[in-house]
């Protein structure tokens, strides 16, 4: 059921699935970026949704965070590791204000995350890290580009999660009553041939 199981989370392809249940197996801490932050209070929803889409389409969002032993020991223990880690070394000067460190998080990851966080700028002509413009652009390195998205954030935040889910419980059980609408009416129909085959059958005996 649905409503009783876990968070929905994006999809992924089957390496990546591995990789992960190898991760864990090995007692490696690793969390999906966009469960590591919180958007900032007073965002509007437009502009999260926006900065989510943009986290999404530079590969981001999904992308795990790592304490930085953990980070050498996935080298180390892990060789069939394919998957996509945020990392880095030293610390920015950014002072994004976009998205904060969840609470939730064990020390080791809140410093990975921060400085994550502090790589990452609003001005593009900083020219270092990773540029999230307030419009959609965004670019890192080589990489560059736009997003937007339509409706509200999926992934960044509790109540964000909580309220794609929700969401997906509704459609899905619209879903299941058209087609129990659906199988109502073939049943009707089945009927109502079934009833001209018994007429035809007994006019010729």
């Amino acid at each position: 059921c649905l409503r009783n199981s876990g968070e929905l989370e994006p999809e992924r392809d089957e390496s990546i699935e591995r990789s992960r249940k190898a991760l864990k197996r090995a007692g490696i801490k690793a969390v999906p970026f966009y469960k590591t932050v919180e958007f900032s209070k007073n965002l509007d929803e437009t502009y999260c949704a926006r900065l989510e889409a943009q986290l999404q389409k530079m590969g981001i969002l999904d992308a795990l965070v790592v304490s930085a032993d953990d980070f050498e020991n996935i080298r180390k223990r892990c060789p069939g590791f394919l998957d996509t880690v945020l990392y880095v070394k030293g610390n920015g000067g950014s002072g994004f204000s976009g998205l904060t460190v969840s609470e939730e998080l064990e020390p080791a990851l809140k410093e990975t995350v921060q400085r994550i966080l502090s790589n990452i700028y609003a001005d593009e002509e900083h020219g270092q890290g990773i540029y999230l413009g307030r419009d959609g652009r965004f670019c890192q390195g080589v990489l560059a580009g736009k997003a937007e998205k339509d409706g509200g954030a999926e992934f960044v935040g509790v109540l964000a999660r909580k309220r794609r889910k929700e969401q997906k419980i509704q459609e899905l059980t619209a879903e299941i009553q058209k087609i129990l609408e659906s199988m109502e009416s073939t049943e009707k129909e089945i009927a109502g041939v079934q009833v001209q085959i018994e007429q035809l059958q007994e006019e010729y005996q």
